[in-house]
């Protein structure tokens, strides 16, 4: 992978399957204005609040956000994302409009320092929901649901999901521990979204960062000649 200078983050945007083109087009102006001085962008999960491709099908509602991958595409600007644990179905379309899809962590080197990326959500600790809400028999079961009815399902699941989650206070104990592991294993800085306010764990020379949301706080970072801040959007509603 090329080496990138300046990389802008974002995650937890969370634009649901209704129509949603006004917070898309607010996301995509602040975007195009910052990656006149990027080089690539990072996109670290559960940028929308479902995702499903089916074999001829994507969600229409999302099509702002598609120009805008394309439109950054063809001025050279790299897209890496990283699937969530609301965005994880992705199929080949992201791809073949030149996204590199991540499904997993990734090691990558940015300035001489190795950044491990990664959404968040999966921390090595077993997790019998997202086993079961990833497994390869219900997403074949899925597809196979006409898309209008598999689309009204997945809003209820989504509005469920953020229910249960705001009632539930981040153990950020174990994302530390997860850091840990990963320092151990090579990684200078570790990033995750996914937790939706911004946190720093520094332990020497090693930094864990948590990059906050941009559906609620309009957080975001910047790395820069490998050097990695923490920032806001100075227009984001309180």
């Amino acid at each position: 992978m090329k080496g990138y200078r300046r990389v802008l983050l974002i995650s937890d945007t969370h634009f649901p399957l209704k129509e949603s083109t006004g917070l898309q087009a607010e996301l995509g102006s602040f975007v195009r204005e910052q990656m006149k001085s990027c080089d690539a962008l990072f996109l670290l999960g559960d940028i929308f609040d479902f995702y499903h491709e089916y074999n001829h099908v994507i969600p229409k509602a999302f099509f702002p956000m598609y120009v805008l991958f394309k439109e950054l595409r063809d001025k050279g600007k790299d897209i890496h994302y990283w699937t969530g644990n609301h965005d994880f179905w992705h199929g080949d379309f992201l791809n073949s409009i030149g996204v590199v899809v991540h499904r997993k962590e990734e090691m990558i080197n940015l300035g001489s320092v190795n950044y491990l990326f990664a959404h968040g959500d999966e921390t090595g600790r077993f997790n019998p929901v997202t086993l079961i809400i990833k497994s390869d028999i219900n997403r074949f079961l899925f597809r196979h649901i006409h898309p209008d009815i598999g689309f009204e399902i997945a809003r209820m699941v989504s509005r469920l999901s953020r229910i249960s989650s705001s009632r539930k206070q981040p153990r950020i104990k174990k994302y530390i521990e997860f850091a840990h592991r990963k320092f151990r294993e090579g990684a200078d800085v570790v990033v995750i979204g996914h937790i939706h306010e911004q946190y720093t764990f520094r332990e020497g020379e090693k930094l864990f960062v948590v990059l906050g949301d941009w559906m609620i706080h309009r957080y975001y970072g910047l790395i820069e000649d490998g050097r990695i801040s923490l920032r806001r959007w100075n227009q984001s509603p309180e």
